[in-house]
């Protein structure tokens, strides 16, 4: 079973490995490792076989993986992306917090917790824009190629920032934009989100 679950995944036929690797899970209740191990691999294979925006089973199967495993950072940090995908965003900023408390912190963490919060402040959530500004141009400065990241900072710059007589936020969006272009340059989402940018400012 675990080999023709192999063979599938290889294959990109994910779905069909997870009916398999479901078996093997059964078969394996005995033997906590090979639970682990299995229920790890079930989270990742209905990750990769599900495309659209209902990630309800992808979602439960992550909690098993990393109540099995919770030594295990990109079980908790993919479970975070998962979240901001969907929109559930208060889920994704209390998925990646404990991330954030470690002592050796990266950069994608940051990002999740950056643009979980904008996605609260977006929803009307009480939360300071300077809050969000300062996130949001960390998360920048560790990733000026990050079009989710760059999209949101503009919009922070332009709609949620006063002026003064020596900062004009309107001047900083615009930079960010052009920022991503050039970190970006082969990425088509780029063009298309300083193209979008233009046109609503």
């Amino acid at each position: 079973l675990l080999q023709r679950a192999d063979e599938l995944s290889h294959s990109g036929d994910d779905a069909q490995a997870a009916n398999y690797l479901y078996r093997c899970l059964q078969l394996s209740q005995q033997d906590p490792g090979r639970a682990r191990e299995l229920t790890v691999r079930l989270a990742q294979s209905y990750d990769r076989s599900v495309t659209g925006l209902d990630k309800s089973t992808v979602i439960n199967w992550y909690y098993r993986a990393i109540a099995l495993a919770p030594d295990d950072p990109t079980l908790q940090l993919r479970l975070a992306e998962i979240f901001l995908e969907t929109r559930q965003f208060v889920l994704a900023e209390r998925q990646v917090r404990p991330l954030l408390d470690a002592q050796s912190v990266g950069a994608e963490p940051r990002r999740i917790a950056a643009l979980a919060r904008y996605g609260q402040f977006r929803q009307g959530r009480p939360i300071l824009p300077q809050e969000i500004l300062t996130e949001l141009q960390d998360a920048h400065r560790r990733a000026p190629g990050d079009v989710d990241v760059a999209e949101a900072l503009a919009y922070v710059y332009r709609e949620a920032t006063p002026a003064s007589d020596t900062f004009e936020p309107s001047t900083r969006a615009d930079a960010v934009m052009d920022v991503l272009v050039r970190n970006a340059s082969r990425e088509p989402r780029a063009y298309l989100a300083r193209h979008r940018y233009r046109i609503q400012y």
